[in-house]
């Protein structure tokens, strides 16, 4: 069985170039190869890009030409397989939360955060120091 392919658009745009698994994919408004409507999209890729949580392509609508009525290219199983791929990038988001490295990253960005406050609140005594006309302590120039 040959490989089906779904004629996807970028959602703003002329052009799109995306990664997925590890590839470049570009999705033209008009594809410059074969000056259609759409980028033809090997079905694997194009449902990992129409899952995407923010939505950068979607499906180019085509009109049948011997009816004149618009091609339904997904079909309810499709659609089921690209909310199951939603779901699996929401866990996977959720579950590196509980790595190690994340936590380690979290506490030094927390550390971080604390010293730059103190510097905040230091840095606005100096302020109303020099508007007060009174040098503050930690402004004394040696």
């Amino acid at each position: 069985m040959a490989k089906r392919m779904i004629k996807l658009q970028p959602t703003t745009g002329k052009f799109l170039q995306t990664t997925v698994n590890g590839r470049t994919v570009n999705v033209f408004l008009v594809d410059p190869k074969t000056n259609t409507d759409g980028t033809d999209v090997p079905y694997e890729d194009a449902m990992k890009i129409l899952a995407y949580r923010i939505p950068v392509a979607k499906v180019a609508q085509i009109k049948d030409k011997k009816t004149g009525k618009y091609v339904e290219q997904l079909t309810d199983e499709d659609r089921a397989y690209i909310a199951k791929l939603r779901e699996e990038g929401v866990s996977s988001v959720a579950t590196a939360a509980d790595e190690s490295s994340v936590k380690s990253l979290i506490e030094t960005q927390t550390e971080l955060l604390k010293t730059q406050a103190k510097m905040m609140e230091k840095m606005q005594a100096e302020i109303d120091a020099l508007k007060s006309g009174k040098p503050a302590k930690a402004a004394k120039a040696k």
